[in-house]
């Protein structure tokens, strides 16, 4: 049933604050990677078999090729043409080729019948397109703070791509890390870039809120270098870049796979509740 929990959506930022050579971009939150996309429409006479004997077998082939399920659903609301089915999956793979393995693969093919005996009828469609970039978002960990990621997120006056974070604050000593993940790289010497802002209730800005940032790069080993603290409550966007070396690196950590973006929420005083917005970060 993990199939109807699933919900990734990923985001492509368009770099707009710094100029660069495209050919020294290690790391770019705009590179589109192609994948393989299947969107599976079935209706669904018998949910037991469908379920037990098709989808949780199922569900462990895809995961075997390196698929994973973007949305599953029965809900829908039709606005042109006809849906005449009761449930609609989507999946996504590295690639088609991966992505037709796993379609004929022996185990697969095994489980089909089931799927054919639990609808009265379905259709299937393979085809490839992009997704995400290489850098994945997510919480790392909060407390006494509600968050929620939003990914992506468009601004009628941003028209960039980027990340944001709600964050409803349950104690004055509440705090949350956002982290930005990619595969390894060896960063000595090279420069950070990002865009970010902090964003309060608009009654509360002129107290002077004053939230600590803490932004961080790291390794797989869990080892973390402080880059910067910094704090604000505005609605302009800051502009960061940092070196990627001496203090930064030193003998600590000589790759990154991630940047990690740690916010907390005033000692004293009621600020409200927070957004976090993060855009443009790339590594050259």
């Amino acid at each position: 049933m993990k199939f109807l929990k699933w919900l990734v959506v990923g985001g492509i930022s368009i770099l707009t604050q710094f100029s660069y050579a495209q050919e020294d971009v290690i790391i770019d939150q705009n590179e589109k990677i192609n994948k393989a996309f299947i969107i599976l429409q079935a209706e669904i006479v018998d949910v037991d078999m469908f379920f037990n004997q098709y989808a949780v077998p199922a569900e462990v082939e895809v995961d075997f090729y390196g698929g994973k399920p973007l949305v599953a659903t029965f809900d829908k609301e039709v606005f042109e043409g006809e849906w005449d089915n009761n449930w609609t999956i989507i999946l996504t793979f590295p690639s088609l080729d991966a992505a037709k393995e796993w379609y004929y693969s022996d185990n697969y093919q095994a489980v089909l019948p089931y799927r054919h005996a639990a609808t009265a009828f379905g259709n299937m469609i393979f085809f490839e397109g992009t997704d995400q970039s290489k850098i994945n978002w997510n919480i790392r960990q909060y407390k006494n703070a509600e968050v929620d990621l939003v990914e992506p997120l468009t601004l009628d006056t941003e028209p960039d791509y980027l990340i944001a974070v709600d964050a409803n604050w349950t104690s004055k000593r509440g705090r949350f890390q956002l982290e930005a993940a990619f595969d390894s790289v060896d960063v000595t010497g090279h420069t950070m870039a990002l865009s970010y802002r902090i964003i309060t209730d608009e009654s509360l800005v002129a107290q002077s809120c004053r939230y600590p940032l803490v932004v961080s790069v790291g390794d797989t080993s869990g080892d973390l270098k402080r880059l910067g603290v910094y704090s604000d409550a505005e609605r302009d966007w800051t502009n960061l870049e940092f070196t990627l070396k001496g203090r930064h690196i030193s003998q600590l950590l000589e790759s990154a796979s991630r940047v990690t973006f740690d916010l907390a929420s005033p000692r004293g005083g009621d600020c409200g509740n927070t957004r976090l917005e993060v855009k443009n970060l790339v590594i050259r």
